[in-house]
C-alpha cells in the first residue's frame, strides 16, 4: 500500500514539474539580459559608396571607401523567448575617398581635370532593431538583429589632400547630396561579463542620395565594428 502511495506521489510531483517547465519563460531571472538595459556604443565605420548612375546604363566611380567613428547609446527591451527590440541613437563623423580623373567625364562635382580629395560628413543615426538573443551562460549571449536605420546629415564637405587642405565645392548638402538616408541594417554581437559588448553590423543604403535624382542616383553602404558597455 505504501509503495502504491509513494508511486502516486512521485508521479504527481513529476507531472507538476513538467507542467511548470512548460509554462515557464524561456529564460530565468538568473540571466543578465532578461531585464531591459541601456548600453553605450563606440564604433569604427567603413563607408562603402556605390557608383554614380546616369540614366539606365552609365556608371562612374566618383567616391571610394572611407573610415569614420560614431558614439551613441541603445536601449534593449526583451520580450521573452529570446526576442527583443533595440532602438538607439548615435552621432558620427564619416569620410569617403574622392580621388578621380574628370578630364573625360562630366561629373556632378565640377569640371576640374583632377580631384585628389575626400568627403567628411557629420550626422546622426537612429536605428530601430528587432532581434533574437541566444544565451550561452548567465552572463554571455549572442544578439542577432535587423531593422531600419534612419540617418540625417548635418554637414558634408569635399576637402583636398594638400597640407592644411581647403574645402572644395562648398556645402555638399546644398549642391550634391540629400540630407536624409534610410538603410537596412543587419548585425550580430556578443555580450559578456554582464556588461561588455562587441559587434559587427552591415547597413545597406535604400535611398537615392543624389540631390538631382531625376538624372542621377547614388547609394552608400556601411560596415560598422562596435564595442560597448551595458548598464
Amino acid at each position: 500500500m505504501k509503495a502504491k502511495v509513494l508511486t502516486a506521489a512521485l508521479a504527481a510531483v513529476a507531472l507538476t514539474s513538467v507542467t511548470a517547465a512548460a509554462q515557464s519563460p524561456a529564460y530565468s531571472e538568473e540571466y543578465a539580459y532578461d531585464n531591459p538595459f541601456w548600453g553605450l556604443r563606440a564604433s569604427l565605420d567603413v563607408s562603402c559608396p556605390g557608383k554614380w548612375k546616369f540614366g539606365s546604363d552609365n556608371k562612374i566611380k566618383i567616391f571610394g571607401p572611407g573610415a569614420g567613428v560614431a558614439l551613441g547609446a541603445v536601449y534593449n527591451h526583451p520580450f521573452g523567448g529570446g526576442l527583443y527590440v533595440e532602438p538607439g541613437v548615435s552621432f558620427f563623423y564619416d569620410t569617403m575617398d574622392a580621388d578621380f580623373d574628370t578630364s573625360d567625364s562630366d561629373t556632378p562635382v565640377g569640371s576640374l581635370d583632377r580631384i585628389d580629395a575626400w568627403v567628411g560628413t557629420w550626422g546622426m543615426r537612429v536605428p530601430v532593431m528587432v532581434g533574437y538573443r541566444i544565451d550561452f551562460t548567465p552572463t554571455t549571449a549572442l544578439f542577432l538583429s535587423t531593422g531600419p536605420q534612419l540617418e540625417v546629415g548635418f554637414t558634408a564637405h569635399l576637402t583636398d589632400d594638400m597640407p592644411g587642405g581647403s574645402s572644395l565645392a562648398g556645402e555638399l548638402y546644398d549642391t550634391l547630396f540629400r540630407r536624409f538616408d534610410c538603410q537596412w541594417k543587419i548585425g550580430a554581437g556578443v555580450a559578456f561579463g554582464s556588461n561588455y559588448y562587441i559587434g559587427v553590423d552591415a547597413a545597406f543604403g535604400l535611398v537615392n542620395l543624389s540631390k538631382h535624382s531625376n538624372a542621377t542616383s547614388f547609394h552608400r553602404n556601411l560596415v560598422t565594428f562596435s564595442v560597448g558597455y551595458n548598464f
